[in-house]
Protein backbone atom coordinates (compact mmCIF):
# COMPACT_ATOMS: atom_id res chain seq x y z
CA UNK A 1 0.00 0.00 0.00
CA UNK A 2 0.95 3.35 -0.91
CA UNK A 3 1.44 5.79 2.25
CA UNK A 4 -0.55 9.11 1.31
CA UNK A 5 1.55 12.54 1.78
CA UNK A 6 1.83 13.52 5.19
CA UNK A 7 -0.38 17.01 4.77
CA UNK A 8 -2.98 14.32 3.25
CA UNK A 9 -3.01 12.44 6.72
CA UNK A 10 -3.40 15.77 8.11
CA UNK A 11 -6.44 16.94 6.21
CA UNK A 12 -7.99 13.18 6.61
CA UNK A 13 -7.36 13.09 10.38
CA UNK A 14 -9.21 16.86 10.56
CA UNK A 15 -12.14 15.82 8.79
CA UNK A 16 -12.32 12.53 11.24
CA UNK A 17 -11.89 15.34 13.93
CA UNK A 18 -13.68 18.41 12.87
CA UNK A 19 -15.72 17.15 9.94
CA UNK A 20 -17.15 14.16 9.21
CA UNK A 21 -15.42 10.61 7.43
CA UNK A 22 -15.73 7.03 7.46
CA UNK A 23 -12.97 4.34 8.26
CA UNK A 24 -13.09 1.31 6.35
CA UNK A 25 -13.50 -1.56 9.00
CA UNK A 26 -14.89 -4.51 7.03
CA UNK A 27 -11.45 -6.47 8.27
CA UNK A 28 -13.18 -6.59 11.49
CA UNK A 29 -14.58 -10.20 12.84
CA UNK A 30 -18.65 -10.24 12.93
CA UNK A 31 -20.47 -12.29 15.05
CA UNK A 32 -23.77 -12.98 15.48
CA UNK A 33 -25.41 -14.11 18.65
CA UNK A 34 -29.28 -15.63 17.89
CA UNK A 35 -31.30 -16.33 21.55
CA UNK A 36 -33.27 -14.23 23.68
CA UNK A 37 -31.24 -14.51 26.26
CA UNK A 38 -27.93 -13.09 24.60
CA UNK A 39 -28.42 -9.28 26.49
CA UNK A 40 -28.51 -11.06 29.90
CA UNK A 41 -25.54 -13.36 28.67
CA UNK A 42 -23.24 -10.09 27.25
CA UNK A 43 -24.24 -8.30 30.74
CA UNK A 44 -22.56 -11.42 33.15
CA UNK A 45 -19.29 -11.56 31.19
CA UNK A 46 -18.18 -8.31 29.54
CA UNK A 47 -17.49 -5.19 31.44
CA UNK A 48 -20.02 -2.67 30.46
CA UNK A 49 -23.31 -2.34 31.20
CA UNK A 50 -25.31 -3.96 28.13
CA UNK A 51 -28.79 -4.39 29.65
CA UNK A 52 -29.97 -0.88 28.17
CA UNK A 53 -28.87 -1.89 24.65
CA UNK A 54 -32.74 -1.85 23.41
CA UNK A 55 -33.43 -3.20 19.22
CA UNK A 56 -31.51 -0.45 17.31
CA UNK A 57 -28.92 0.86 19.78
CA UNK A 58 -25.06 -0.12 20.07
CA UNK A 59 -22.40 -0.58 23.39
CA UNK A 60 -19.18 -1.11 23.08
CA UNK A 61 -17.57 -3.03 25.69
CA UNK A 62 -14.55 -5.58 27.03
CA UNK A 63 -14.07 -9.02 27.17
CA UNK A 64 -11.90 -10.19 29.96
CA UNK A 65 -10.26 -13.14 31.72
CA UNK A 66 -11.16 -14.74 34.81
CA UNK A 67 -7.78 -12.43 35.78
CA UNK A 68 -9.03 -9.36 33.86
CA UNK A 69 -6.79 -9.35 31.18
CA UNK A 70 -8.42 -8.02 27.26
CA UNK A 71 -9.77 -11.01 25.31
CA UNK A 72 -10.95 -7.95 23.31
CA UNK A 73 -12.58 -4.95 22.65
CA UNK A 74 -15.78 -5.43 20.94
CA UNK A 75 -18.94 -3.47 19.57
CA UNK A 76 -22.69 -4.95 20.50
CA UNK A 77 -25.35 -4.04 18.09
CA UNK A 78 -29.30 -5.34 19.18
CA UNK A 79 -30.53 -6.26 15.69
CA UNK A 80 -33.92 -7.88 14.04
CA UNK A 81 -31.93 -10.92 13.34
CA UNK A 82 -29.87 -10.95 16.78
CA UNK A 83 -27.06 -9.55 18.69
CA UNK A 84 -24.19 -8.79 16.37
CA UNK A 85 -20.62 -8.54 17.99
CA UNK A 86 -17.62 -7.00 16.29
CA UNK A 87 -14.37 -8.20 17.13
CA UNK A 88 -10.78 -7.18 16.05
CA UNK A 89 -9.45 -7.89 13.25
CA UNK A 90 -8.79 -11.59 13.00
CA UNK A 91 -10.25 -12.36 16.99
CA UNK A 92 -13.61 -13.66 15.35
CA UNK A 93 -12.68 -17.45 16.03
CA UNK A 94 -10.60 -17.02 19.49
CA UNK A 95 -13.74 -14.72 20.58
CA UNK A 96 -16.28 -16.78 19.27
CA UNK A 97 -14.98 -19.89 21.20
CA UNK A 98 -13.98 -17.49 24.44
CA UNK A 99 -18.01 -16.94 24.51
CA UNK A 100 -18.99 -20.58 23.90
CA UNK A 101 -17.15 -21.71 26.74
CA UNK A 102 -19.78 -19.73 28.91
CA UNK A 103 -22.55 -20.68 27.24
CA UNK A 104 -24.26 -23.83 29.31
CA UNK A 105 -27.68 -23.41 30.17
CA UNK A 106 -29.03 -20.69 28.23
CA UNK A 107 -30.74 -20.53 24.49
CA UNK A 108 -27.61 -18.63 22.55
CA UNK A 109 -26.47 -19.75 19.17
CA UNK A 110 -23.16 -17.95 17.84
CA UNK A 111 -22.50 -17.44 14.21
CA UNK A 112 -18.61 -16.24 12.30
CA UNK A 113 -20.04 -13.47 9.75
CA UNK A 114 -17.02 -12.07 9.43
CA UNK A 115 -15.62 -11.44 5.20
CA UNK A 116 -19.75 -11.64 4.29
CA UNK A 117 -20.09 -7.89 4.68
CA UNK A 118 -18.71 -4.23 4.70
CA UNK A 119 -18.55 -1.53 7.65
CA UNK A 120 -17.31 1.69 8.70
CA UNK A 121 -17.02 3.36 11.52
CA UNK A 122 -18.08 7.14 10.93
CA UNK A 123 -16.23 9.74 12.75
CA UNK A 124 -16.71 13.57 13.34
CA UNK A 125 -18.82 16.52 15.17
CA UNK A 126 -21.77 14.69 16.66
CA UNK A 127 -23.60 17.57 14.91
CA UNK A 128 -22.47 16.49 11.43
CA UNK A 129 -23.20 12.88 12.55
CA UNK A 130 -26.34 13.95 13.53
CA UNK A 131 -27.22 15.39 10.26
CA UNK A 132 -25.83 13.01 7.82
CA UNK A 133 -27.45 10.06 9.98
CA UNK A 134 -30.20 10.87 12.18
CA UNK A 135 -31.45 8.88 14.93
CA UNK A 136 -34.35 6.73 14.17
CA UNK A 137 -37.07 5.75 16.74
CA UNK A 138 -36.23 3.03 19.03
CA UNK A 139 -40.01 1.57 18.49
CA UNK A 140 -38.70 1.24 14.70
CA UNK A 141 -35.03 0.02 14.47
CA UNK A 142 -34.08 0.44 10.93
CA UNK A 143 -30.85 -1.37 11.63
CA UNK A 144 -30.54 -4.58 9.60
CA UNK A 145 -27.66 -6.83 9.31
CA UNK A 146 -27.99 -6.29 5.68
CA UNK A 147 -27.91 -2.86 5.71
CA UNK A 148 -27.83 0.14 8.31
CA UNK A 149 -26.18 2.07 11.04
CA UNK A 150 -26.71 2.77 14.23
CA UNK A 151 -24.80 5.58 16.90
CA UNK A 152 -22.34 4.68 19.96
CA UNK A 153 -19.83 5.96 21.91
CA UNK A 154 -16.29 4.76 20.52
CA UNK A 155 -13.88 4.89 23.06
CA UNK A 156 -15.41 8.40 23.95
CA UNK A 157 -15.71 9.39 20.62
CA UNK A 158 -19.05 10.01 19.14
CA UNK A 159 -19.04 8.10 15.95
CA UNK A 160 -21.80 5.86 13.30
CA UNK A 161 -21.56 2.24 12.81
CA UNK A 162 -22.29 1.59 9.25
CA UNK A 163 -23.21 -2.38 8.05
CA UNK A 164 -23.77 -3.18 4.34
CA UNK A 165 -24.13 -6.48 2.03
CA UNK A 166 -22.64 -5.47 -0.94
CA UNK A 167 -19.57 -2.68 -1.01
CA UNK A 168 -21.01 -1.01 -4.00
CA UNK A 169 -23.88 0.08 -2.05
CA UNK A 170 -21.95 1.72 0.95
CA UNK A 171 -20.05 3.15 -1.61
CA UNK A 172 -23.26 4.94 -3.20
CA UNK A 173 -24.92 5.40 0.78
CA UNK A 174 -21.42 7.59 1.45
CA UNK A 175 -21.68 9.20 -2.00
CA UNK A 176 -24.79 10.49 -1.45
CA UNK A 177 -24.17 11.86 2.01
CA UNK A 178 -20.74 13.49 0.79
CA UNK A 179 -18.99 11.05 3.32
CA UNK A 180 -15.57 10.67 2.36
CA UNK A 181 -13.66 7.29 3.28
CA UNK A 182 -9.92 8.03 5.12
CA UNK A 183 -7.00 6.35 4.37
CA UNK A 184 -5.45 4.09 7.62
CA UNK A 185 -2.76 6.37 8.41
CA UNK A 186 -5.30 8.91 8.99
CA UNK A 187 -7.36 6.89 11.45
CA UNK A 188 -3.94 5.82 12.83
CA UNK A 189 -3.31 9.85 13.03
CA UNK A 190 -6.64 10.42 14.92
CA UNK A 191 -6.26 6.98 17.09
CA UNK A 192 -3.10 7.69 18.53
CA UNK A 193 -4.15 11.95 19.02
CA UNK A 194 -7.40 10.89 20.76
CA UNK A 195 -5.55 8.04 22.97
CA UNK A 196 -8.24 5.00 21.32
CA UNK A 197 -6.31 2.05 22.00
CA UNK A 198 -5.51 -1.18 18.85
CA UNK A 199 -5.83 -4.51 19.48
CA UNK A 200 -2.39 -5.91 19.63
CA UNK A 201 -0.33 -2.52 20.51
CA UNK A 202 -2.02 -1.01 23.32
CA UNK A 203 -4.29 -3.96 24.53
CA UNK A 204 -2.09 -6.81 23.38
CA UNK A 205 -3.86 -9.28 25.92
CA UNK A 206 -1.35 -9.08 29.00
CA UNK A 207 -3.29 -5.72 30.32
CA UNK A 208 -6.31 -5.16 31.77
CA UNK A 209 -9.04 -2.58 30.58
CA UNK A 210 -7.98 0.34 33.43
CA UNK A 211 -4.04 0.19 31.66
CA UNK A 212 -5.23 0.89 28.67
CA UNK A 213 -7.46 4.12 28.77
CA UNK A 214 -10.83 1.82 28.76
CA UNK A 215 -12.22 2.56 32.06
CA UNK A 216 -15.07 4.66 30.58
CA UNK A 217 -16.25 1.54 29.00
CA UNK A 218 -15.69 -0.52 32.45
CA UNK A 219 -19.10 -0.34 34.82
CA UNK A 220 -18.54 -0.38 38.52
CA UNK A 221 -22.28 -0.53 39.20
CA UNK A 222 -23.72 -3.56 38.09
CA UNK A 223 -23.70 -6.86 38.97
CA UNK A 224 -20.99 -9.79 38.85
CA UNK A 225 -19.26 -10.25 35.31
CA UNK A 226 -15.91 -12.32 34.45
CA UNK A 227 -13.25 -10.81 35.95
CA UNK A 228 -14.91 -8.33 37.86
CA UNK A 229 -13.29 -9.12 41.21
CA UNK A 230 -9.78 -8.03 40.07
CA UNK A 231 -10.83 -4.84 38.34
CA UNK A 232 -13.03 -3.31 41.21
CA UNK A 233 -10.02 -4.33 43.67
CA UNK A 234 -7.28 -2.62 41.39
CA UNK A 235 -9.69 0.30 40.98
CA UNK A 236 -10.90 0.37 44.59
CA UNK A 237 -7.46 0.06 46.43
CA UNK A 238 -5.79 2.59 43.85
CA UNK A 239 -3.90 -0.36 42.21
CA UNK A 240 -4.25 0.10 39.15
CA UNK A 241 0.37 1.22 37.85
CA UNK A 242 0.12 1.36 34.47
CA UNK A 243 -1.49 3.72 32.06
CA UNK A 244 -2.35 4.44 28.36
CA UNK A 245 -0.47 7.80 27.28
CA UNK A 246 -0.07 10.57 24.91
CA UNK A 247 4.35 11.17 24.54
CA UNK A 248 6.07 14.49 22.07
CA UNK A 249 8.85 12.50 20.91
CA UNK A 250 11.74 15.46 20.13
CA UNK A 251 12.83 15.40 17.72
CA UNK A 252 10.89 13.57 15.18
CA UNK A 253 12.92 10.60 14.70
CA UNK A 254 14.25 10.04 11.29
CA UNK A 255 14.73 6.03 11.61
CA UNK A 256 12.98 3.10 13.48
CA UNK A 257 13.37 3.97 17.27
CA UNK A 258 13.42 1.28 20.25
CA UNK A 259 10.27 0.71 22.40
CA UNK A 260 11.38 1.35 25.55
CA UNK A 261 11.08 4.38 27.50
CA UNK A 262 14.11 5.10 30.02
CA UNK A 263 13.96 7.01 33.36
CA UNK A 264 16.02 6.96 36.03
CA UNK A 265 14.50 3.99 37.79
CA UNK A 266 14.92 2.45 34.42
CA UNK A 267 12.20 1.02 31.88
CA UNK A 268 8.86 2.93 32.66
CA UNK A 269 6.93 1.80 29.75
CA UNK A 270 6.90 0.78 26.00
CA UNK A 271 6.04 2.62 22.92
CA UNK A 272 2.55 1.27 21.15
CA UNK A 273 2.15 3.55 18.02
CA UNK A 274 3.07 6.25 16.68
CA UNK A 275 1.58 8.90 15.26
CA UNK A 276 2.02 8.84 10.89
CA UNK A 277 1.79 12.71 11.01
CA UNK A 278 4.35 14.61 12.72
CA UNK A 279 3.50 18.19 14.10
CA UNK A 280 6.82 19.76 12.47
CA UNK A 281 10.57 19.04 12.55
CA UNK A 282 10.20 19.36 16.49
CA UNK A 283 8.73 16.31 17.44
CA UNK A 284 5.90 13.27 16.68
CA UNK A 285 3.15 11.88 19.23
CA UNK A 286 2.91 8.57 19.89
CA UNK A 287 0.89 6.28 22.73
CA UNK A 288 2.73 4.15 25.31
CA UNK A 289 1.77 1.77 28.39
CA UNK A 290 3.59 4.08 30.96
CA UNK A 291 4.05 3.10 34.64
CA UNK A 292 3.04 5.93 37.05
CA UNK A 293 3.58 8.52 34.33
CA UNK A 294 3.04 12.10 35.23
CA UNK A 295 2.23 14.54 32.85
CA UNK A 296 5.40 16.81 31.60
CA UNK A 297 7.52 14.39 33.13
CA UNK A 298 10.42 13.69 30.67
CA UNK A 299 11.84 10.19 29.42
CA UNK A 300 14.55 9.19 26.97
CA UNK A 301 14.37 6.19 24.51
CA UNK A 302 17.07 3.40 24.71
CA UNK A 303 19.29 4.90 22.23
CA UNK A 304 19.12 8.41 24.29
CA UNK A 305 18.46 10.75 21.81
CA UNK A 306 15.26 10.77 21.59
CA UNK A 307 13.02 12.80 24.46
CA UNK A 308 9.48 11.49 25.09
CA UNK A 309 7.52 13.98 27.08
CA UNK A 310 4.30 13.20 28.77
CA UNK A 311 1.78 15.50 27.38
CA UNK A 312 -1.76 13.63 28.60
CA UNK A 313 -2.31 10.46 30.44
CA UNK A 314 -6.39 8.57 29.31
CA UNK A 315 -8.39 6.84 31.64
Amino acid sequence: MVTPPVNDIVRECGLLENGIAAVDASSSGLLLLRGGESIDFLQRISTNDCAGCVPGTAVQTVLVNEKAKIVDAVIIVNTPEGILMTTSPGRSVQVKAWLERFIIMEDITIEDLTGRFVCSLVFGTPELLIAHFPFHSRLDPPFSIRAGYVHLSYFSRPAVFVIFKFPEAMESEFASKAVSVVSADAFDSFRVRNGIPGAGREFPGTVNPLETGMKHIVCFTKGCYIGQEVIARLETYKKVQKFLCLLRLEPCPTSPISQEIIGEQGIHGYITSIDPAPDGEDGVLALAVMRTPVVGARFTLENGTIAAVVEKIFE
